[in-house]
């Protein structure tokens, strides 16, 4: 699907296929004995999608056996685009905890997906955590847990809204207090914005952040949008996606999703904008969890870099 400046999807479709496929990887971390996190939810999120009908990759452990005797290299790649996502989730994660524990009660989740941090986080009594994102993905994820009987750990609130409209007026609207620090997250966001919608969500996030917030981010740097790297991207996606068709399923175009747009660095954004803004390369991301792959397996790796930043009192 052409992505255009104001397009829409659910489950399954253009970006929100992406979502699935990140539940995927997480609900295949979550049997391992060596999880990096536990995440019931993911496999709800995949039945669900089954008994619907709605396209996925899956990714079966049947499947990987067969491919590691015809395409053993594609098999590294894939375990390591699914290090990435186990080790991307855990580090979102520790930055929840370590905002809990810094006892800030309002957490903002932008593009929440299938994300299932309010169930399975432990939260403060009284903190509640709203989640952005489009209706369709919402709608889902709503009625699959209400129908699997799951209750959020913490209370929360759904904002089925593009992150491209007036989302902060929703927000408001909702009960966000603008003068308490907040714990924001943007997860597997930016790169399917246009920079101009990237420049907007940032300074309408700024104006809503009391002294004290905090923001974690997988950031977009200049490395990313180098032409060799999106080449080793486009192709690593193509030959696992002919893969998956050969065998019957499929897999979204990921990089024919993103806007390739020069845009500036998140962190020197922050800083600019009084933010102190820590950044952790992808692949030390992975070395952190001891999920850290050979460079020759890892073309599924996005060279992106974590960035968290913290807004003084």
């Amino acid at each position: 699907m052409a992505r255009t400046a104001d397009d829409t999807w659910g489950v399954g479709e253009s970006v929100g296929a992406t979502a699935l496929g990140a539940a995927e990887w997480r609900a295949r971390e979550n049997v391992r004995p060596d999880r990096l996190f536990t995440d019931p939810y993911a496999q709800v999120f995949l039945d669900a999608v089954a008994v619907r009908g709605i396209p996925n990759s899956e990714f079966s452990e049947e499947l990987m056996a067969r491919l590691q005797e015809t395409d053993p290299h594609v098999v590294r790649g894939v375990r390591a685009q699914q290090d990435y996502v186990a080790s991307r989730t855990r580090w979102f994660d520790d930055f929840f905890s370590a905002a809990t524990a810094a006892g800030i009660r309002q957490a903002v989740i932008l593009a929440a997906g299938l994300d299932a941090r309010a169930w399975r986080l432990q939260w403060l009594a009284d903190a509640v955590v709203y989640e952005i994102d489009q209706p369709k993905v919402l709608e889902f994820k709503d009625e699959t847990l209400r129908a699997h009987g799951a209750e959020p750990a913490v209370r929360r609130v759904s904002l089925p809204i593009d992150l491209r409209t007036d989302w902060p007026k929703a927000l408001c609207e909702a009960g966000f207090d603008p003068a308490l620090p907040t714990a924001w997250s943007m997860e597997g966001l930016l790169a399917y914005l246009p920079a101009s919608a990237q420049e907007l969500l940032l300074d309408r996030l700024h104006a809503l952040s009391a002294p004290g917030s905090r923001i974690a981010v997988d950031a977009l740097n200049a490395a990313f949008f180098r032409p060799e790297n999106l080449t080793r991207l486009g192709s690593f996606f193509t030959e696992i996606r002919d893969v998956m068709i050969r065998n019957g399923g499929d897999l979204p175009d990921t990089p024919n999703l993103f806007f390739d747009e020069k845009r500036r660095e998140l962190a020197d954004w922050l800083r600019e904008h009084g933010w102190r803004a820590d950044e952790l390369e992808v692949h030390d991301m992975m070395a952190r969890y001891r999920r850290r792959a050979p460079i020759e397996d890892d073309a599924g790796v996005p060279h992106c870099v974590m960035v968290e930043g913290r807004l003084p009192r």
